[in-house]
């Protein structure tokens, strides 16, 4: 009976032991020792361990990324390394960069830092998304917060913005250099580039191309348009010719566009007279003269200052065209110098006063020498009287480049002023 109570005792003891274990404690290396397996012998049961079948995969594992297996047991997504919510776009995902958790769709974009920071692929230097850089980091986009703004925009004139970004004024819609006068420029013509104050005048076609205000039919700026266009201006090549001007008579100008002769000062409709005259009543010599390219110069002096508008002599016998008119005198040589004013007349048979219009009136001066020189035709009457007041006069060949003589001999010439 006591090697019975002896054996009760021992079993007793045993089932206590086992039956008062605290079910919290775990065996050494972190495995539960609950009442889970650790079928892969990893050191974690079923319980800890996400795959009780791979030593390899256990909470105590490096994660191996991309691999398709979570690895650590963190319930996370084997796709996104860096924990931001989104698995990398090489694996089937958005994260653009799966380095980077402050880079993912779902992030703010830090614009020109050179990172997709929302990874939507377009370019972190196009703030605005309209295709174009901003010219502040290598594009060509002048206004990258704008997304009308960019060299691919048609520009809007005159709106104060560089629309196309090709960095020329929005208030030169022509492109000549000069801003609209309507915007504060001096361009009176924005629409046309050959209109500007740069640009040269091409006057009566009706456009101020150089925008100085002045009418376009007003070539010399007196202020009177050109007859021709309508105005009043007999001479809009000179200024000093207009209806507003003071006539200068016996000039050979019509200076205040009247239309009246400038050599009718007195308005009688006679516009000259003979004013100086030689030897009128003598009797003549009855000589020809003439040869090929005969020039024939007579010496006078008037005695009184005269504006001179004419030259006769006494001829006839031929026809045809005949050059006459009045040269200064050389003192050195004591022949004429210089042709002042010609003017031509066709010559007729009959003899008598012939002579022409000077085509420039001369103002003569009292006491001094002139010449009234001549080209007559051969075998023309000559103008010599045998008696009367004496001229010097000279011959020459070549049309008075040089001369020959002196003679003398008197002779029938006059001369015509204004009326």
């Amino acid at each position: 009976m006591t090697r019975n109570l002896a054996l009760g005792l021992v079993l007793g003891t045993l089932l206590i032991s086992c039956g008062d274990k605290d079910p919290d404690d775990t065996a050494a290396g972190g495995a539960s020792s609950g009442d889970g397996a650790d079928a892969d012998g990893d050191g974690f049961d079923s319980e800890s361990d996400c795959d009780d079948a791979d030593p390899s995969v256990n909470p105590d594992a490096t994660e191996t990324w991309y691999d398709g297996v979570d690895s650590d047991c963190d319930g996370g997504s084997d796709f996104d390394a860096d924990a931001d919510g989104h698995d990398s776009d090489a694996h089937g995902g958005d994260d653009c960069d799966d380095a980077d958790p402050s880079v993912n769709p779902g992030a703010a974009e830090s614009w020109y830092d050179g990172v997709d920071g929302d990874c939507d692929g377009a370019s972190d230097f196009d703030a605005d998304a309209d295709g174009v850089d901003s010219d502040a980091h290598g594009g060509d986009d002048c206004d990258d917060a704008d997304p009308s703004v960019s060299p691919g925009a048609t520009d809007t004139w005159y709106d104060g913005v560089d629309s196309d970004c090709d960095g020329a004024s929005d208030f030169d819609a022509d492109a000549d250099g000069y801003d609209s006068d309507l915007h504060g420029g001096d361009d009176c013509d924005d629409a046309d580039p050959s209109v500007s104050p740069d640009a040269t005048e091409t006057w009566y076609d009706g456009a101020d191309s150089d925008c100085d205000g002045g009418s376009d039919f007003d070539a010399d700026a007196d202020g009177h348009d050109s007859d021709a266009h309508g105005g009043d201006d007999c001479d809009d090549t000179d200024p000093a010719v207009s209806p507003s001007a003071t006539e200068v008579w016996y000039d050979g100008v019509d200076g205040d566009c009247d239309g009246a002769s400038d050599f009718d000062a007195d308005g009688d409709g006679e516009t000259s007279a003979v004013c100086l005259s030689y030897n009128e009543t003598e009797p003549l010599a009855n000589m020809s003269m003439g040869g090929p390219a005969l020039t024939v110069s007579y010496s006078f002096t008037p005695t009184t200052d005269l504006i001179v508008t004419g030259a006769e002599l006494w001829t006839g016998r031929d026809t045809g065209s005949v050059d006459i008119g009045i040269w200064s005198h050389d003192t050195s040589t004591g022949q004429p110098d210089a042709e002042l004013s010609v003017g031509t007349f066709s010559m007729v048979r009959a003899e008598g006063w012939q002579g022409a219009t000077l085509g420039s009136s001369v103002a003569l001066t009292a006491g001094t020498q002139y010449w009234i020189v001549w080209e007559p035709i051969n075998g023309a009457i000559s103008p010599g009287t045998s008696s009367g007041t004496q001229q010097t006069y000279f011959g020459s060949w070549d049309f008075g480049g040089s001369w020959f003589g002196p003679y003398t001999r008197a002779h029938r010439l006059r001369l015509s002023c204004p009326d």
